[in-house]
């Protein structure tokens, strides 16, 4: 069979048969976006095998609801090994209790701070930066202005100003 002709052929068998195998699907693995996924690969493996069917209307119906329950019991069968290898190899998976949801979100909460943190030190000249990571590392105010050359006034007010920017940023995760 020709190209054109097969792609006429297919058409028509996709045309006819999709929304009946996905419903089909979808009372086997009880999620639309799943059959609807399984539905387009088994006609894409038609497509691409050029699977012409032969026979009445019944006889190509059940061959492409077979082709697609195959494929479905395929994707459950792949679904409960992955479900398995995560459960034998992660036996905390398996028992998830209420304390993981709050440490996710404590890990969300520390990457948000970090990322603030971070913002409001680029929006300070370098020089600035400096002195506030510098102060915050431990050095003493009088070690910092000699090793810029600043006046300490100088140094202590672009700390301070720097203590203000982050203060007023991180106000939202003190609340």
């Amino acid at each position: 069979m020709k190209q054109k002709d097969y792609d006429h052929y297919f058409s028509g068998l996709y045309e006819k048969h999709f929304n009946r195998v996905v419903k089909y699907l979808l009372s086997i693995v009880h999620d639309f976006f799943v059959a609807e996924d399984i539905a387009h690969d088994v006609f894409f493996r038609f497509y691409q095998k050029r699977v012409q069917i032969d026979g009445d209307q019944r006889r190509v119906a059940s061959y492409v609801l077979k082709s697609a329950k195959n494929r479905a019991l395929d994707y459950l069968r792949t679904e409960r090994r992955r479900h398995d290898k995560y459960c034998c190899n992660i036996p905390e998976i398996s028992g998830i209790d209420e304390i993981l949801p709050s440490e996710i979100e404590n890990c969300y909460i520390c990457g948000e701070i970090v990322s603030t943190v971070e913002d409001v030190l680029h929006d300070f000249p370098e020089r600035t930066r400096k002195i506030f990571i510098e102060m915050v590392e431990g050095k003493k105010l009088i070690d910092v202005s000699d090793d810029l050359s600043i006046s300490r006034y100088m140094t202590k007010k672009d700390y301070e100003k720097v203590c203000r920017a982050m203060r007023e940023r991180l106000k939202i995760y003190r609340e």
